[in-house]
């Protein structure tokens, strides 16, 4: 009996499809009776959606992307029924070229890692840990990782983190400049969500600056 150990760490999108196509391709491999895999899911906010398209933001925060071309399923995966999980718009019941609430998204992509955890083959547990990874380092034979106070040893780490936060760069600092200069509030760049915009009282002296 053998035991390999996986770690997904950043469980938004893009570790949701690492997953999926990881799952898929587990159950397409021939295996041994007594091997056994483990992968450990591990996601600060919410696994499905993230950060990103975390389910508590507001209803009216819309995504830029259709729900008819919103798909978390690959071609030929019978764990997620086309039915169901083909498109965002099967899963919600909303027309192809809706603009579906970001939170609405990332409900989707929760129900999306519930059903993979469900559906695994039956050698292969997924584990979610809801905990920020603070710590990777090899160790003889593989990996060692530290979440929430707990150290875990792993054969193989994929880093999947997305978006993350970044120091501001030297155009965003001469902003944060000109905003103290002028007695103005500068708000960087980042997601909606999170932005202090009930922080900015009302009135006519706002301008808003995009770059890129």
């Amino acid at each position: 009996m053998s035991e390999r150990v996986i770690a997904v760490i950043g469980v938004g999108p893009r570790g949701l499809s690492v997953l999926e196509r990881l799952l898929v391709r587990l159950r397409d491999t021939p295996h041994r009776d007594g091997d056994e895999v483990t992968i450990w899911a591990f996601d600060a906010v919410g696994h499905g959606g993230g950060r990103v398209w975390r389910v508590d933001q507001p209803s009216w925060l819309s995504a830029n992307t259709t729900a008819g071309e919103s798909t978390m399923r690959s071609p030929g995966n019978d764990g997620l029924p086309a039915h169901r999980y083909g498109t965002m718009a099967r899963w919600a019941g909303l027309e192809p070229g809706a603009y579906p609430a970001r939170r609405l998204y990332g409900q989707y992509l929760a129900d999306v890692f519930r059903a993979l955890c469900a559906t695994a083959p039956p050698h292969v547990r997924v584990r979610p840990v809801r905990a920020e990874v603070t710590g990777l380092t090899r160790v003889p034979g593989g990996l060692r990782l530290v979440a929430g106070g707990r150290a875990y040893r792993v054969d193989k780490a994929v880093l999947t983190t997305g978006h993350g936060s970044v120091e501001p760069d030297e155009e965003q600092l001469s902003w944060l400049r000109h905003a103290d200069e002028h007695g103005l509030r500068y708000v960087p760049p980042g997601l909606a969500a999170e932005m202090p915009l009930d922080d900015l009282p009302p009135g006519p002296r706002w301008r808003c600056a995009a770059s890129g």
